[in-house]
């Protein structure tokens, strides 16, 4: 009786901690459970909306003072200020396809001023603060007066780190007004959504011409709040 409990016993931690075969991975693009041809959608879908929110947001100060401290290094290590607009390249790319008309005007034999007055001009027409415009104003003094233009590109991504700070500060202290915007809008959809798939009463109603009134109305109320929010809390966060 003992012998065979035992033997038992190992049978089944045999079984237990057995190898398992790998499982074949799925083919490139596509996920468990997931098509292919939803999976292309969605490769194309996510990189779309990002560089879409990256265009609204605009260019990060951050990245604009790190492209001037990349800049001040090469200078303090004893490149021209031309060779250095021209070599230093930004990684961000949508500061890269920004500072894409600099490196060209250099290429073509404009100047360091003429090509960074050219590019504050375009930044005064815009409304926001210009990050890039900050750099470029430096960039055409440094590149009239002459001398070492490190120390003052230093500076500026000095005053762009704190841009930089000052805007996370105020995108935290707006995290409690983008969180009851996300709840005002969505819950009043949401309960909707559960009471229609609940009751056939309130699915009639909103079958009838009054309901769908109503719905309308709401979703439209619902939409304007939410853009008005939206609004508010993007001039709190600039």
């Amino acid at each position: 009786m003992t012998a065979g409990l035992a033997a038992l016993v190992v049978v089944v931690l045999a079984r237990w901690f057995r190898p398992r075969p790998e499982r074949p991975a799925p083919p490139h693009g596509t996920a468990a459970g997931i098509g292919p041809r939803l999976a292309r959608s969605a490769a194309w879908f996510v990189p779309a909306v990002r560089r879409r929110r990256e265009r609204r947001a605009g260019l990060a100060p951050s990245a604009v003072a790190d492209w001037c401290g990349d800049i001040a290094r090469s200078v303090r290590a004893g490149d021209a200020l031309r060779f250095a607009l021209q070599q230093t390249i930004p990684a961000e790319s949508q500061l890269r396809s920004a500072t894409d008309q600099l490196r060209v005007g250099l290429d073509r034999g404009r100047s360091v001023a003429d090509i960074a007055d050219a590019r504050v001009e375009v930044a005064t027409s815009r409304r926001g603060p210009d990050h890039l415009g900050l750099a470029c104003s430096v960039l055409a003094v440094c590149g009239r007066l002459g001398g070492s233009a490190a120390a003052p590109l230093d500076r500026a991504a000095t005053a762009l780190r704190q841009r930089a700070a000052d805007d996370q500060e105020r995108h935290a202290q707006a995290a409690q007004a983008r969180l009851s915007a996300h709840v005002l809008t969505l819950v009043p959809l949401s309960v909707l959504g559960l009471m229609a798939l609940a009751d056939d009463g309130v699915r009639g109603v909103l079958a009838s011409p009054v309901g769908a009134a109503c719905l309308l109305a709401g979703g439209g109320l619902n939409a304007c709040g939410w853009l008005w929010m939206r609004r508010i809390i993007d001039r709190t966060g600039r």
